[in-house]
């Protein structure tokens, strides 16, 4: 139980507010949790975790040359869906899924996960996931709209294909920050918090340094095994009094697993205000993060978690 509550802490400790409690997503129950840890091992490039969850016969060389080109996915997870003729019964979960291509292309897919459920554990046996025709992320309303009225014991499945906004110069850098994290670069990750510089104030700088000092900050990450980062839309503020750095806010949602307990995950929301440095680069000043809910999010809750207003968390700037 220790390494899970350091889980919170490791999340909420650089940037954030809230208080630890412990509980584990049992997989044996919860098919939502697989799909998440299937999903995260895959952007941690764990393709063995990811693997053991695959009932496909698919061989493991082909499944990982599957991914060679794929940066990272994003994936929206809808509830089981359950069909039982009187003999045997099924059990499905609609997703959107984007993959995001090291050729600075974006796969976008929609359909269902059929899964079985062996008494231990819940597993993937295939997918009825069709491509969508953009180069982009589905926006989340469609997002929403689809996962929220899919059936997938019918066909055909309508998908969405409403492309979302471009993802902002907010949301890239602190997907930087979190991938430099997941690569256990800190001094990159802890690089992109802004801080106080020597002279007078204001001097284009905060006058508050909000890090925690460099080995509390990579000491606290060392048992994470991967965090999914969800961002929203970018909430513009510019800069203000005394305040030349200040930029705006970013919504986002975490969904967090631990490095020794892999089917421990929780799921937390809140906003990073983001500034820019002297020379002019974005980086993260504060931020301010609250559980969401033990366990991995639906699409609809995270969606929902991503329409904050982040000036109603009081973030210090």
């Amino acid at each position: 139980m220790r390494k899970i509550t350091a889980l919170i802490l490791i999340i909420l400790m650089a940037l954030l507010t809230g208080q630890a409690t412990t509980a584990q997503s049992n997989l044996a129950n919860d098919p939502l949790a697989m799909l998440q840890i299937y999903a995260n091992a895959i952007n941690h490039r764990d393709y063995t975790t990811a693997y053991q969850y695959l009932e496909t016969g698919e061989s493991f060389f082909d499944f990982v040359a599957g991914f060679a080109s794929t940066e990272r996915v994003a994936t929206y997870f809808g509830t089981l869906q359950t069909l039982n003729d009187g003999t045997t019964v099924q059990w499905r979960v609609p997703a959107v899924v984007s993959g995001y291509q090291d050729n600075g292309n974006i796969r976008s897919f929609a359909g269902c996960f059929l899964l079985r459920h062996n008494g231990a554990t819940w597993t993937i046996i295939g997918t009825t996931l069709s491509e969508l025709p953009m180069n982009a992320e589905a926006s989340h309303s469609s997002i929403r709209t689809y996962i929220t009225t899919a059936n997938c014991f019918a066909s055909p499945i309508n998908l969405p294909n409403v492309a979302a906004p471009s993802e902002g110069e907010a949301a890239a850098t602190i997907r930087s920050y979190f991938e430099a994290l997941d690569n256990e670069n800190y001094v990159a990750s802890y690089a992109l918090w802004l801080f106080p510089i020597p002279g007078p104030q204001p001097n284009g700088a905060p006058v508050t340094d909000f890090r925690p000092t460099f080995n509390t900050f990579a000491s606290g990450y060392r048992d994470t095994t991967s965090i999914t980062l969800y961002t929203g839309a970018y909430q513009f503020l510019g800069a203000s009094a005394g305040k030349s750095y200040q930029d705006g806010l970013l919504p986002v949602v975490l969904i967090g697993m631990d490095r020794t307990t892999i089917d421990t995950l929780r799921t937390f929301y809140g906003c990073y205000a983001m500034g820019r440095f002297v020379d002019g680069r974005m980086g993260i000043i504060n931020g301010r993060l609250q559980l969401l809910k033990e366990g991995a999010a639906t699409t609809p809750e995270i969606i929902d978690a991503l329409n904050i207003d982040c000036t109603t968390l009081g973030i210090a700037t």
